[in-house]
């Protein structure tokens, strides 16, 4: 059986899920994990108090949030989290419908993936009130995407794109024609105005991930252009960009599908090295300690989310809709 088949896929992603649970990752109790247990009274989580910067608690909650409603559906741990994070993402945006807005570029990213958890939670739990508070964080990603007029970060198209993603998964499923205001056209067309050059390499794994969804003229080359993280925990949102394009493009069809198996295949093995940091007993079960520049800005609480986040994509079914 070849590492790289759907089968070879399927096995590794289900045993892992099981030793995962097993090693106690995945809780039964949900206030033992450390995502309910540090969650702050007010639905965030406190970046400071956990290794990070005052300045990150909108992105680093953000992720936190996203890993949460991802696996909720399998585990049911996390449920008890996600509605007062959800409650409290609420109450970001600013009289424009900005969230995060600061002096600082980057702050578009923070909304898109804000906005990205909002219609995900509203498509898995028909909560007709995130809804009316995610098309508005949709409505103000639209106005972003088009004032940057194709010089967004590739970072930020990316979410933008997961956020249309989820839109359009939501209106496939809405008999009740509760999406049917949502503006997914222009938003679509707002994401295809392009991106500005990467500078860095998150940025080019995000640029080569917007590759892969677009396959428009995609080299197989390209696929390995960007160089794995020397520690995936160090640089986990370079890494979920690689893993994200590389699963994508392993799709039938895909013309760099057969090339993408092995980097597949490199993917899940690297995973092990993942699982095994993270903490499995005590306060700080189902966490990641900070490392790297990532670690310092994000701290415990960016760095347990966006791990989350690969271990999902590596192992096991992601339910959010640019993963499925």
């Amino acid at each position: 059986m070849a590492a790289g088949s759907p089968l070879a896929r399927w096995l590794v992603r289900d045993w892992t899920a099981l030793a995962l649970s097993c090693c106690g990752l995945v809780s039964q109790e949900p206030e033992g994990v450390f995502q309910v247990r540090s969650q702050a009274p007010d639905g965030r989580w406190s970046v400071a108090e956990h290794g990070g910067t005052d300045s990150s608690d909108v992105r680093a909650s953000a992720l936190m949030t996203l890993a949460c409603i991802a696996d909720a559906e399998r585990a049911q741990v996390y449920v008890k989290a996600v509605g007062p994070a959800i409650d409290w993402l609420r109450k970001l945006p600013d009289k424009r419908g900005r969230i995060g807005f600061r002096d600082d570029p980057e702050w578009g990213v923070d909304h898109a993936i804000v906005t990205c958890c909002l219609l995900e939670w509203a498509r898995s739990h028909r909560d007709d009130d995130v809804l009316v508070s995610a098309a508005a964080a949709t409505n103000a990603l639209v106005t972003l995407l088009q004032q940057l007029n194709g010089k967004a970060s590739s970072e930020l198209v990316v979410w933008s794109r997961a956020c249309l993603a989820a839109i359009r998964k939501a209106r496939a499923d809405d008999s009740a024609n509760r999406w049917g205001g949502f503006p997914d056209g222009a938003l679509e067309r707002a994401c295809a105005l392009g991106h500005a050059s990467a500078t860095n390499a998150q940025e080019r794994a995000a640029a080569l991930l917007l590759a892969v969804l677009g396959d428009r003229g995609l080299r197989t080359e390209q696929l390995r252009e960007v160089a794995w993280p020397s520690e995936d925990i160090a640089e986990p949102m370079t890494a979920l960009y690689l893993t994200m394009a590389y699963a994508l493009a392993t799709e039938p069809g895909r013309r760099a599908a057969k090339e993408a198996d092995g980097l597949w295949s490199v993917a899940v093995e690297r995973a092990e090295a993942v699982r095994v940091m993270a903490h499995t007993k005590g306060k700080l079960r189902g966490s990641w300690d900070p490392k790297g520049d990532f670690g310092q800005r994000y701290g415990r609480i960016g760095t347990t989310g966006a791990a989350g986040l690969l271990l999902l994509t590596r192992w096991r079914k992601c339910y959010l809709a640019l993963w499925m």
